[in-house]
Formats: C-alpha cells, structure tokens, sequence
C-alpha cells in the first residue's frame, strides 16, 4: 500500500518500524547501529522549536538527562510542562510522554535532535543551549541566607542554613 495515501511521511514509518524491532530486553544492552562506540551524551539543556499537528507554531526548553540507561525528559512550552522517559532504540530517542504515540527524535546535525510526534503529524528539533557538566556536583559551603517574596507580594520568612 502507498503510505502516502494515508497522509503519513515514509521516513515516519520507517522510524517506527524500526524503533519497534530496536526495543531491547531487560538486562541487555541497547542495540548500536554502526557508528555509535558508546552511547551519546545527550544530557543539557535545549531549545526547542515545533510545529503542532494543527500547524500551529511553538517554542520554550527541554531539559534531558540520564536515569541508569534510559532518559528522563521535561518540555517547558509557554505556560505549559510536560514530561517523559525514553531509551535509545538503533540511532533514535524514544521518548514515551503519556500520550498515545511516543516523541521519536534523530539525530540531526551538530547538537540537534529531530523529533516526530502525534504518529507523525508534529514535528520539533532539540537544539543543545548549554551541555550538563561532568560528574556529581560539590555541595555548596558556607552560610546561606534566603529572603525574597511570594508572586502575591507577601514576605517569606528569612531562612539560614
């Protein structure tokens, strides 16, 4: 059947088909394809630019880290968040968000990830703002004071630590 008799991009397809046969087993390694030697360092903070399925513009940050050999992901779009995890699958992101087709994002050129969602019908690219730093952070020394006030204007109790 011609695929775009249905209003869905080949390359969507593909994406799926093999994101699909890419799941891997608990306890086994992801599957690399050639060209990847270890796993890519993926963990910053990114822009993000899209296109809803309605064809409605949108911009805001995402911010993807590591938890074990998967990903946590937070989308901060407007006044709105959202959330998700996702592991590698061959030379994809699959990012699992609570809706009823994953976020499938490539990897484009530089420090760009291409995504896909809603089957195929949006469209967003991850462009990396500023790269997580390397090992655990030091605990901060010293004395602390906090002061400031809440968004109705009422003070908040100073704290010391």
């Amino acid at each position: 059947m011609d695929d775009r008799r249905l209003g869905y991009p080949h390359h969507f397809l593909a994406t799926l088909f093999f994101a699909k046969r890419a799941r891997r087993k608990p306890g086994r390694s992801p599957p690399f394809f050639p060209g990847f030697t270890k796993m890519p360092v993926l963990a910053g903070v990114y822009r993000v630019q899209g296109a809803n399925p309605n064809g409605s513009r949108y911009q805001g940050m995402v911010a993807l880290w590591p938890v074990g050999r998967d990903y946590q992901l937070k989308w901060w779009i407007g006044r709105q968040t959202f959330s998700g995890s996702g592991h590698l699958a061959g030379r994809m992101l699959v990012v699992n968000w609570g809706q009823k087709s994953p976020v499938i994002y490539s990897f484009g050129a530089g420090n760009r990830l291409d995504g896909e969602w809603a089957d195929g019908s949006a469209t967003e690219q991850l462009e990396l703002f500023a790269p997580a730093g390397d090992g655990a952070l030091a605990a901060p020394s010293g004395r602390y004071r906090v002061t400031g006030s809440n968004p109705d204007g009422r003070g908040i109790i100073p704290v010391m630590f």
